[in-house]
């Protein structure tokens, strides 16, 4: 299966790449430097924020793993985590939807800790919670074939 990674060359992108090959799947990995990664599969460089390039790098694939994220506890431009976190994963997902790519696998990152007054939050309200806040919270992911 032919499997879009987003934040492909990042801590828990490398080992999903890895997995998928080991499997044999077919990676395409995703990220501002996927050429220069040396990973298994196809390296596409691009940014979350770009929708185009999320499209062209996701053109035939069955599955999208969206590990892409800005992970951080401060940025001068606070803006950033939203554009990253919050409207990257929003284009993966326009992507996956405009594409019939019915498997997505959705990765958070420590800047999705909420507040328990938010209950269901929205992604952006989260990430707005996790700047506020000091805990984390570590996710897995699983690759099965």
């Amino acid at each position: 299966m032919k499997v879009l990674v987003t934040g492909g060359t990042g801590y828990l992108g490398r080992a999903i790449v890895r997995a998928l090959a080991a499997r044999g799947h077919e990676p395409v990995v995703f990220s501002r430097h996927a050429t220069a990664s040396g990973l298994p599969g196809t390296a596409v460089d691009g940014d979350v924020r770009d929708r185009t390039a999320l499209d062209r790098a996701a053109d035939g694939c069955a599955a999208i793993c969206h590990s892409a994220a800005l992970v951080s506890i401060w940025r001068r431009r606070r803006e950033d985590f939203d554009e990253i976190n919050v409207d990257g994963l929003r284009n993966a997902l326009a992507v996956g939807a405009a594409r019939g790519i019915t498997r997505i696998v959705y990765t958070s990152s420590l800047t999705t800790s909420a507040r328990k007054s938010l209950r269901i939050a929205s992604p952006a309200r989260q990430c707005a919670a996790a700047r506020r806040s000091s805990a984390s919270t570590q996710a897995s992911c699983t690759v099965r074939a």
